[in-house]
């Protein structure tokens, strides 16, 4: 009974030296654990923005220059990106629309590749195309013929390209469209199905450009720098040609973060030529014919990437004088992604 009692008193003074040391050498585990995490997984906090795809069309940076008056430049801190989902125009719809522009007759019925089904409509001088699938209103008269020029006043001149669209368009509402600018358009004399931007002045037409309601921005498209939802009007306020796409829903992102200038210049491989006025495609103007690039204007505005769902992403839009190896002196129109990411 001693002994047992004995081994009892002796195991106790064993645990009372053991327990301590226990104690501590956890503790010194769990702070090595703390300093030195096992596949720990690291969370941003910080979300970086979808960007639109637009194409490098030269391997190498572009011989870029700024003259920007930096003082006087006005530029959003932030922006957000809209997505558009077009809705289909029924055929009922489209024969009304056809029937409101003067078109009584049945159209011709295209299937295409690129806008699926459309039908087609064409009356002497003017043509109709309206594309059921993708939602997409296409009016024109192509051989106009210059007519003497009429000063008009710019609201007047809105609330024509206004008026045609409330009165042909029966998806069109002012709630879901808004007129963001005007835009000077004139013929060029080396090919004169292309147009250029020049003063209300010299314009031989008025484009009228419309955004969704939800931009705070106004929208351009690939290699055209103006919207693609638009009234073109001559200068004595007939109108030549609309184009205009319906929508069912709208989405807007978070406001993201908008690079400064100082940004742009840094990052100048970021930058890419999307049209210069004299060259049909720019396979006709290699880098190594590029002297460089003076950018003396710049501005946010969405770019449209189509689609079903039809992305508006902010991008600056910067415009300059390209000057070739030879001295020549051409207008240049630059993208690039507006958003500044983490």
């Amino acid at each position: 009974m001693v002994n047992k009692i004995n081994r009892i008193e002796k195991i106790k003074k064993q645990l009372k030296i053991l327990l301590p040391l226990l104690l501590v050498l956890v503790i010194i585990l769990i702070i090595i654990a703390a300093k030195n995490p096992i596949n720990q997984p690291t969370i941003s906090t910080e979300k970086k923005a979808p960007g639109p795809k637009i194409p490098q069309n030269y391997s190498m940076a572009l011989p870029l220059k700024f003259d920007i008056d930096k003082k006087n430049l006005s530029l959003p801190k932030e922006a957000s990106i809209i997505s558009l989902t077009k809705s289909q125009i029924s055929p009922d719809e489209a024969v009304k629309i056809a029937s409101n522009l003067g078109f009584k007759e049945l159209p011709k019925n295209i299937n295409s590749s690129i806008y699926g089904q459309r039908y087609y409509w064409k009356s002497d001088d003017v043509y109709l195309y309206i594309s059921l699938k993708v939602g997409n209103v296409n009016y024109g008269r192509p051989d106009v013929v210059f007519v003497n020029k009429v000063k008009l006043e710019d609201d007047v001149i809105i609330n024509k390209a206004r008026s045609f669209m409330k009165d042909n368009i029966i998806f069109y509402n002012d709630d879901a469209y808004k007129v963001s600018s005007i835009t000077f358009l004139k013929k060029t004399k080396t090919n004169e199905a292309a147009l250029i931007s020049t003063t209300k002045e010299d314009a031989d037409y008025y484009q009228v450009n419309f955004v969704p309601s939800i931009a705070e921005l106004e929208v351009v498209a690939f290699f055209q720098s103006t919207s693609p939802y638009n009234v073109t009007l001559l200068v004595n306020g007939d109108i030549r040609s609309l184009n205009i796409d319906k929508f069912s829903n709208y989405n807007q992102s978070i406001k993201y973060p908008v690079k400064e200038i100082n940004d742009i210049e840094k990052n100048l491989q970021d930058i890419s030529l999307v049209s210069v006025e004299g060259f049909y495609t720019l396979e006709q103007l290699p880098l190594s014919s590029i002297k460089n690039i003076i950018i003396n204007k710049i501005k946010i505005a969405y770019l449209l990437e189509s689609g079903r769902i039809e992305n508006l992403y902010p991008v600056f839009i910067l415009e300059g004088k390209l000057t070739t190896a030879d001295n020549k002196e051409y207008r240049a129109t630059l993208y690039s992604n507006a958003i500044k990411n983490p």
